[in-house]
Formats: structure tokens, C-alpha cells, sequence
């Protein structure tokens, strides 16, 4: 990124950046979904910095994205310290629990908007769910997410010690999922066990966003290189985007657990979703890539997608697979 160029960018080019041409998807529920995320932030929600766009894209969830027949967000839950959301009653036994960390790049989200698609994912998974409410940048920058993700994860670990973990993630929730694999991987070096299995959707796992990445996507209607810019910015501060616990796309990725990668082939994110599937298989990982053509950022956000049925019956295979062994 040249903050100088930037700077002297006329307003008419500014705009164009943040502009996406027409609606490339092909479908009508994808058209719709397309539109969806595009009108998801007004410009008032813009023009009020972070603070606003999270508060627009509550409401866009809220009013958008959750079904009236979806029951309540579920039980609090204190995490040793980290706060979070108990989806289903979980019975003692190896009954498999999915911790799922939600999107928002870094920036926005939270458990109870959420609680919808991790009850989907606990019912795929023939089991429950657990989801943190890690805190946001920037008022709380890297590593204060990703600790309390960590945290979670290890009182769950010691809560249920026969549950199989499933970590599941979508966007910023998907980059984090990872990170934290690989942390329990080097950190705790064998204190903790390791995930069962992780499951990303689009994931944000590359905020170094090199000019390849940047350049890929131009359609998609959430994402731009402004506004990852942003968010990698506001997470990160003024930390390496190339560190490894960062950008866990960079890191040595050997030693991780099955991995299913879901993303959509038009969205900005598909190039680093790709790139992580590639080099996951050569660090020996077991991965299954699904693309998914004609689609929108985090799909399976939108229930009214035929993709998200897939993407939630692929769920439950890998879940089914994993307690086969």
C-alpha cells in the first residue's frame, strides 16, 4: 500500500475504488445475496469510522441475515475470563462440540449475531457449540483476539476432555481458527490437545495482502482493497503483517489438523483460500478444497443459498470422517 498515492488520489478515484460495476452473479439468489452485502453499510455507518460500520453490520445481520424461527442466542458461558455463548446443552462423553469463531473482520461481529450459523454447525455436526466473544480491534488490536480464542479453547479442552473439537470459522473467524491451531501446535507443544478437525469459510488468513491478492476479486461487493486495508490496519497496528500468528497463510502449517476449506470463487479472499489449500497439502496436511462458483464473501451467512446447504452437509461429513478414526 502507498499511503502517498492514496493520498493523492483525486475524490472521483476514490470512489471508484470503492465502487463494484453492476451484479456479475448469475442466480437470483445470488444476485440477491450480492446486493445483500453491498448495501450492507450506508454511508452514514462509513462516515462514522469503525464504531458505525460495526454498528451497521449488526444490523444488517440482524435484520438481513437471522431467521425469525432461529430460537434465542443460547446460555452465557465465562471462559476462564473469556465471555461466550453456549449453543445446545452439552452431555458429557465424546458428543463433539464445535467452537466456532465469528467474522467481521477482526473489526465487527460478535457471538450473538453469530449463534444462528453455530447452531446450524452443531446440528451438522451431531453435537453443540461453543462461541467466544473475542474482542475487536483496534480499541483491542492483535494478540488480544487471538488470546482470548486461545483461552476459550483450553477451558473447553479441560471442561470436556473426551468431546472431539471441531473449530469452525468464517472471514476473520476462519484466520483466527487457524492461528489458534497453530499456536496450541508451537505454545503449547503438546499440553493441549489439538483440534479434531478445523472448518474455514473465506477465511481472512493473509493480512500482508500482497498486490496478487489485492488485484483478485474485483466483484466482490463486501471486500475491496480499501477496505481490507482497513481492517488488516486496525488489527494489526503496528505489528508485522507477515507474522506468522498474523497471518497464519505464511506459517508453517505442518503438524495442523484436517482442514476443509469452503470459499467463493468471485470473492476477494478466494486467492489466499486457494493458496492456503495448496500449501497446506504440501505441509502433509489432510485438506479438502471446496470452491463454490456464482457466490458472495461468507456464503454460508445466507441461508436462503443452496451453497450453504452444501457447505453444511460437507460439514457434516468432515465431521462424521473425523470420528470415524
Amino acid at each position: 500500500h502507498d499511503p502517498v498515492a492514496a493520498a493523492q488520489q483525486s475524490p472521483a478515484e476514490f470512489e471508484q475504488n470503492l465502487a463494484v460495476p453492476g451484479n456479475p452473479m448469475r442466480r437470483p439468489e445470488s444476485r440477491r445475496a450480492f446486493d445483500l452485502w453491498r448495501a450492507a453499510l450506508t454511508s452514514e455507518h462509513r462516515a462514522a469510522g469503525w464504531l458505525g460500520e460495526r454498528e451497521g453490520y449488526a444490523a444488517f445481520v440482524r435484520g438481513k441475515l437471522h431467521r425469525a424461527d432461529v430460537n434465542g442466542p443460547g446460555d452465557s458461558v465465562d471462559c476462564d475470563g473469556t465471555p461466550a455463548l453456549q449453543i445446545g446443552t452439552p452431555p458429557r462423553g465424546d458428543t463433539p462440540v464445535v467452537l466456532h469463531l465469528h467474522g467481521g473482520g477482526y473489526v465487527m461481529g460478535s457471538a450473538e449475531l453469530s449463534a444462528p450459523l453455530a447452531a446450524r454447525l452443531a446440528e451438522a455436526a451431531g453435537g453443540w457449540s461453543l462461541v467466544p466473544d473475542y474482542r475487536l480491534a483496534p480499541e483491542q488490536p492483535f494478540p488480544a483476539a487471538l488470546d482470548d480464542v486461545l483461552t476459550a479453547y483450553r477451558w473447553l479442552a479441560r471442561e470436556y476432555p473426551q468431546a472431539p473439537i471441531l473449530v469452525s470459522g468464517e472471514c476473520a473467524g476462519g484466520g483466527l481458527a487457524l492461528s489458534l491451531a497453530i499456536a496450541l501446535r508451537d505454545a503449547d507443544r503438546g499440553a493441549t490437545r489439538m483440534p479434531a478437525g478445523i472448518h474455514v469459510v473465506s477465511p481472512f488468513c493473509d493480512l500482508a495482502l500482497s498486490a496478487e491478492q489485492l488485484s483478485a476479486g474485483t466483484s466482490d461487493p463486501w471486500f475491496n482493497r480499501i477496505t481490507l486495508l482497513q481492517l488488516a490496519a486496525c488489527y494489526i497496528h503496528d505489528t508485522d503483517p507477515e507474522h506468522a500468528p498474523v497471518s497464519p497463510l505464511r506459517a508453517d502449517l505442518s503438524g495442523l489438523p484436517p482442514l476443509l476449506i469452503q470459499a467463493a470463487e468471485p470473492e476477494a479472499l478466494f486467492t489466499s483460500a486457494k493458496r492456503l489449500a495448496d500449501r497446506s497439502r504440501d505441509a502433509d496436511v489432510q485438506v479438502t478444497f471446496s470452491p463454490v462458483a456464482d457466490s458472495v464473501h461468507s456464503f454460508i451467512l445466507f441461508d436462503f443459498l443452496p451453497e450453504t446447504d452444501r457447505a453444511l452437509a460437507e460439514f457434516a461429513a468432515f465431521a462424521r470422517a473425523l470420528r470415524a478414526f
